[in-house]
């Protein structure tokens, strides 16, 4: 099971997506439909849509990019340091990567670009818990764990039981699922960052049983429930549980209305009721 960050854009994703394919040379634009929007980089993604104003992205939730060249890096840097972007690390050195950059682009997406040499190229999600939620961090790693199948921890480092911030808590953690990678970490207690909308996790189902199983364990104990498949987890994490062939549903003008009606009327989607057949769409 794969997971894929996604982010709100206030009706500009067209110019942003554009602007990240340029961003990442080797990454080739799937979807475009005027609405939802993927890029894809080695069989990883990054997702957006035109959802209005409502939500904006924040720094809680990141696209983390892993790239194999030092010039690549540079290169993405370069092209999403726009006069409104924001840089909350600047480009250069780190303990952990010769090679490392955050910023905000000038929609509000938080990016993470690291030198990974011995690692392909890739998107992930990385999950940052600020304020209230700092400190939370190791509970959703095991939450997650348990949730989706075949998951397991590749890189986990703590923070100090000495430390002044975040003590004991989860300094950085990387779990495989599937093709993807999520990156979780504890972060600064007084940065007032919170999850929303703006910033959520796409995971896509086959059947089902599998949206039924991911969604009750996402929205129990202090989870809620969305809209169109939508949920809020319990650390208040935003998720889309939905069919994999949702996109092309809604990417094909034969199909596109009365799946967008449909969905529109569900909170946890029901197949059955949502995909398209020739008595439905004829």
């Amino acid at each position: 099971m794969s997971v894929h960050p996604c982010f709100w854009y206030a009706g500009n994703a067209s110019q942003a997506f554009k602007t990240y394919a340029e961003a990442f040379s080797d990454a080739e634009l799937t979807l475009d439909n005027g609405f939802l929007f993927e890029l894809t980089l080695n069989g990883t993604r990054v997702a957006g849509m035109n959802g209005g104003a409502r939500y904006k992205p924040n720094v809680s939730v990141s696209a983390f990019v892993e790239l194999p060249t030092i010039e690549a890096v540079d290169a993405a840097f370069a092209r999403l340091n726009t006069d409104t972007a924001e840089v909350k690390m600047p480009l250069g050195a780190y303990d952990w990567s010769e090679r490392f950059a955050w910023i905000t682009d000038e929609w509000g997406v938080s990016w993470q670009l690291v030198y990974t040499p011995s690692a392909a190229a890739s998107f992930s999600a990385a999950v940052m818990f600020f304020g209230d939620n700092a400190g939370r961090a190791r509970a959703a790693m095991e939450h997650y764990k348990a949730l989706l199948p075949d998951t397991r921890v590749l890189t986990q480092l703590d923070f100090p039981e000495d430390a002044t911030q975040n003590p004991g808590g989860l300094m950085h953690a990387q779990l495989a699922s599937g093709t993807s990678k999520m990156i979780l970490c504890d972060s600064n207690p007084v940065e007032p960052a919170t999850f929303t909308p703006g910033g959520s996790l796409m995971l896509p189902c086959t059947n089902q049983e599998e949206i039924d199983r991911y969604w009750s364990a996402l929205t129990a104990q202090g989870g809620a429930a969305g809209r169109c498949g939508w949920c809020t987890d319990r650390f208040g994490v935003s998720w889309q549980v939905y069919p994999a062939e949702l996109a092309g549903w809604l990417s094909n003008p034969r199909t596109a209305k009365q799946v967008g009606e449909r969905l529109q009327q569900m909170d946890k989607i029901e197949m059955g009721e949502l995909a398209p057949t020739p008595t439905k769409w004829l």
